[in-house]
């Protein structure tokens, strides 16, 4: 099923022991354009903190509950990677001034870390070494960190980021949703992830190779996905003009 990632904000996450927070978003890979995590805000004695739980821990998503459940205990939850365990760039740049020093995080110090997808780098974590720069994914992105960035086309500005679409059956994000100015109003259309070229963080930009008019012709959120998918390779072979 294809689902808007703002539609389940502050769904309720319910573990195998019951509610354990709420989604705040997704991180997501944007050379794959798969989604690589749910982010979601956990409360503990210490605060407010945001885990990470990967796809293939969620058991279903209840649109009329609003609640997502997933194979975690609450003992699990406590002790789940967070979101500094994997961090996405907007998130490796704030922290670039840590480069010499140790990162550990606090579920490397020994709490029960079983039936848990841990980063790649989680040896060096545990054993106490700093993370090497380059093990860092230079291509994992907040969702909430890119929503509202500007969209460059090739013949100038157009629209500003404003979803993402994901399929649950296989976790793959089938459109950018770009909020463009038509007087006198803002609509909402859907691109296939393929024609954005990069993001740049600094500039907080998305870089497309489709001109302004094929954006602004692009179908628009809630297209029937047969519609959907002729418009994507009309677009594919023909957007640039």
């Amino acid at each position: 099923m294809k689902r808007r990632v703002t539609d389940l904000g502050n769904f309720k996450v319910v573990g195998t022991q019951g509610h354990i927070g709420t989604v705040q978003g997704i991180l997501f890979d944007d050379t794959a354009w798969s989604l690589r995590y749910f982010v979601v805000m956990t409360r503990d004695k210490l605060g407010r903190r945001p885990i990470l739980v990967a796809p293939k821990q969620i058991g279903s998503i209840n649109d009329v509950n609003g609640a997502v459940r997933v194979a975690l205990t609450s003992a699990q939850a406590a002790h789940h990677p967070d979101i500094t365990s994997d961090m996405p760039v907007g998130l490796q740049k704030e922290r670039e001034t840590w480069t010499g020093m140790a990162f550990l995080p606090y579920w490397a110090a020994g709490g029960p870390v079983s039936n848990i997808i841990l980063p790649a780098c989680a040896a060096e974590i545990m054993n106490g070494q700093m993370v090497p720069e380059g093990q860092r994914n230079p291509h994992l992105r907040n969702s909430n960190e890119v929503l509202g960035y500007r969209l460059r086309a090739s013949d100038g500005w157009s629209g500003r980021i404003s979803d993402f679409v994901f399929d649950d059956a296989d976790w793959l994000i089938q459109h950018v949703e770009v909020g463009v100015r038509q007087w006198p109003r803002i609509t909402h259309v859907l691109l296939p992830p393929v024609v954005i070229i990069r993001i740049n963080w600094r500039r907080q930009i998305f870089v497309t190779s489709l001109s302004r008019r094929a954006i602004t012709s692009a179908p628009q959120a809630g297209t029937p996905p047969q519609v959907q998918q002729e418009s994507d390779t009309n677009l594919l072979f023909h957007g640039a003009l």
